[in-house]
């Protein structure tokens, strides 16, 4: 199903995204 092929993506790119986020601003 191309729609939650589509949503594991997002899903998976707002994860990696929060922890490169931690990496650069640990203080937060």
């Amino acid at each position: 199903v191309p729609g939650l092929a589509l949503s594991l993506a997002v899903l998976g790119f707002n994860l990696l995204g929060d922890g490169l986020r931690d990496l650069l601003d640990p203080r937060r």
